[in-house]
């Protein structure tokens, strides 16, 4: 949940221990109550949505953006790839093998 708030500034190193520390109270809380863990754990995105002044949000409180447009690993030309194999029915040895892979 910090990694992407951290990579566009809104969390700093400041704000990590808080953030650790409601990590360890959202694991340790797993173990002993998983109704309470719920708000425990939320806790955390709470924390990142407080300290980031709401940035992103809209009126309704949501989250209008994809956030996966920020992940790393998410490249949106190979998502188009993965979903054209996802829905089609070929084995995966045997798409490999079509395309001249293996």
């Amino acid at each position: 949940m910090w990694v992407l708030p951290q990579a566009l500034n809104f969390l700093d190193d400041m704000n990590m221990p808080q953030v650790q520390a409601l990590i360890r109270n959202c694991q340790e809380e797993l173990y002993v109550d998983m109704v309470q863990a719920e708000d425990t754990c939320a806790a955390i995105m709470d924390y990142i949505v407080y300290v980031s002044g709401e940035v992103g949000m809209d009126d309704a409180g949501e989250f209008p953006y994809d956030a996966r447009i920020f992940g790393y690993d998410w490249d949106p030309a190979e998502q188009i790839v993965k979903d054209y194999f996802a829905e089609t029915n070929a084995d995966y040895t045997d798409i490999m093998t079509a395309i001249h892979v293996i």
